[in-house]
């Protein structure tokens, strides 16, 4: 089955390849947003780019419109990952109904939550499933391109959500009801908490002597260095801040992914 391309999504794609040495598979124009995605071959991408972005840089100017290039690839998932780079995902899965309905589910980081979802009609052809997906996504691009940007633009300004559990051994020497100064354990580490978080969003679902979970903890998306951050560099922060005066309390730190971290207090 092959695309059928509108006058101007015809100027604009030998326009490019002019300018590019590069081949474009497909062309989506978005007037609304003032954007042309083009579609290049696989393989074509550093023409399409140029040196330091020189051929992309001389294609905005001539179409006057911001412009987006996506590689094309035969495997339906990693063409999903192009169109959504450069955003780090955890998984992409992509199911079929019996109606012939396609569906993509794309998560990000270790939350498990689903961040973007596209739904198309994949129409039976010839070129079976990676042209049918490539058709799909190209009708429905913008509607992942908006819930990504929605995505990452609440990451930016309410923070990176993860989980983060506080263990204590029941036998052991620290525990989180131990009082320093007047103040249990529990209370330092939540008032820690609230002080280093985003807005001081947390929600602290459950706390005994020897266990504390906190939930929806929203941490900086980056760190004063502009490096992104994680469940793990969050700990270590707890962890600097626990071992110092007058606390002197040891932790360990376990992982899950980039999203949840249970730090374990004192040594068994």
């Amino acid at each position: 089955m092959s695309i059928k391309f509108s006058a101007n999504e015809i100027r604009y794609i030998a326009l490019f390849e002019n300018m590019t040495g590069a081949m474009v598979k497909d062309c989506i124009i978005d007037d609304e947003h003032g954007k042309v995605t083009f579609v290049v071959k696989n393989g074509d991408m550093g023409l399409a780019i140029g040196k330091k972005g020189s051929s992309v840089s001389k294609v905005q100017r001539a179409v006057d419109k911001g412009v987006e290039i996506i590689e094309l690839d035969d495997d339906p998932i990693q063409f999903i990952k192009n169109v959504l780079s450069p955003a780090k995902l955890q998984s992409v899965k992509i199911s079929q109904k019996q109606s012939g309905e396609k569906v993509a589910i794309v998560t990000a980081d270790n939350t498990n939550k689903r961040i973007a979802t596209a739904t198309g009609l994949g129409k039976p052809s010839k070129d079976l499933l990676p042209r049918m997906i490539e058709n799909t996504l190209a009708e429905y691009i913008n509607n992942f391109d908006t819930q990504m940007t929605m995505y990452y633009n609440d990451l930016q300004q309410n923070g990176r959500e993860i989980k983060f559990s506080v263990r204590a051994w029941d036998s052991g020497e620290i525990q989180l009801f131990d009082e320093y100064d007047g103040d249990e354990l529990i209370e330092i580490i939540e008032d820690w908490m609230y002080d280093n978080t985003v807005g001081g969003a947390y929600n602290l679902s459950d706390a005994t002597n020897t266990r504390a979970e906190f939930e929806q903890v929203r941490i900086p998306f980056f760190d004063e260095r502009n490096r992104a951050m994680d469940a793990r560099s969050f700990a270590i922060r707890l962890r600097k801040f626990l071992a110092a005066e007058p606390y002197n309390v040891p932790m360990t730190i376990h992982t899950r992914g980039l999203g949840e971290v249970i730090v374990v207090l004192g040594e068994k």
